[in-house]
């Protein structure tokens, strides 16, 4: 298309049809808008301008070597700046519906999304429910027949691994519940350190069990944070178990409390590290998602209820992972100046 209007220009084919008409020429200065919009549909802004610039760049030189008349030039010029105008305009409004079109695609996803954990947040919410009153009678149950056993007797070790089920069950169930019906918002001016100092200690004897090594870097801030102390030592705790699930015995766990100014805000940054396994990159993005996990055992609602909670706070987590060696969940929270 371009070689054609360029042959008319120079009047390659001007020549051929029967001389460079006031037809030919209208023809012609038609026929460059034609592949700009072309370009611009299917390159957006940048590829109408460049377009545009490159027929400017070839019309040009013939334009200043003809040495037209004064009017005559001032119209070829001002067509070029029509070529360009032309080509922001449809470059522009193609970029626009294209933001428009992923915008809305996005907002269709997330309702989706959102459909969709409101019926899982249901089915687990009555999943829960039926297992937690039968697992209470359950543990009863198994107290009552445990203190008629001796603690020397060989069924000690059965009444061991019922309490250990009962309890592994319990815990599953929290998170169900946890997940579905998550507790109002009440939040407090609080010391971020203060709260992950503790959930340290009472995360530790569960740590050493597994053999890990944790390391903790906490220093004292003046600025608290506004959050639901509860709900971000519930944070804390997931991220810990998910770091010692992940973590092979022997390995260790690192902690630390910093702050951050980042995207033009500061933020409380809490990192928690880990030596395992890591994260596989085809898993990286489903890692919140509800019920995924990669773990042999687990309810997968772990890092579900993290992130629901932590966006709660209006914050945000990132994860760096390194298959083999490891991975980095670190929650950003934002620091407010009046904190």
């Amino acid at each position: 298309m371009i070689t054609v209007t360029l042959a008319i220009h120079y009047g390659w084919l001007g020549h051929a049809l029967g001389g460079h008409t006031p037809l030919l020429k209208a023809i012609h200065a038609r026929l460059c808008y034609i592949p700009i919009v072309i370009a611009s549909v299917w390159f957006g802004l940048r590829g109408g301008l460049l377009t545009a610039l490159f027929i400017s760049s070839l019309l040009i030189p013939y334009i200043v070597l003809r040495a037209l008349p004064a009017g005559e030039f001032s119209g070829e010029m001002t067509e070029i700046v029509f070529y360009f105008a032309l080509g922001a305009l449809a470059g522009a409004l193609v970029e626009r519906e294209r933001l428009q079109r992923r915008k809305m695609e996005k907002a269709h996803t997330s309702l989706e999304q959102a459909h969709r954990l409101s019926m899982m947040g249901q089915m687990a919410a009555g999943v829960a429910h039926e297992i937690k009153n039968p697992l209470a009678s359950i543990k009863g149950a198994a107290e009552i027949l445990a203190e008629d056993i001796d603690r020397d007797s060989p069924k000690q070790e059965f009444v061991e691994i019922v309490r250990k089920e009962i309890k592994r069950l319990d815990g599953t169930v929290r998170s169900f519940l946890d997940f579905a019906r998550p507790q109002p918002f009440r939040s407090s001016l609080e010391k971020p350190e203060e709260i992950l100092r503790s959930t340290l200690k009472q995360m530790e004897p569960q740590i050493a069990a597994a053999s890990l090594t944790l390391e903790a870097e906490i220093p004292e801030f003046k600025e608290r944070a506004l959050v639901d102390p509860q709900k971000l030592r519930q944070v804390f705790i997931n991220l810990l178990i998910n770091a010692t699930a992940a973590t092979p015995p022997g390995g260790k766990i690192s902690v630390a409390l910093g702050q951050l100014r980042k995207d033009n805000g500061r933020f409380w940054m809490i990192k928690f590290s880990d030596t395992g396994r890591g994260i596989a990159p085809e898993n990286v993005q489903k890692i919140f998602e509800p019920f995924f996990t990669e773990k042999s055992a687990g309810s997968g609602l772990g890092l579900a209820v993290v992130q629901s909670i932590v966006r709660e706070h209006g914050g945000r987590v990132e994860i760096t992972t390194e298959p083999g060696r490891g991975s980095t969940f670190t929650v950003l929270l934002p620091l407010r100046e009046e904190e």
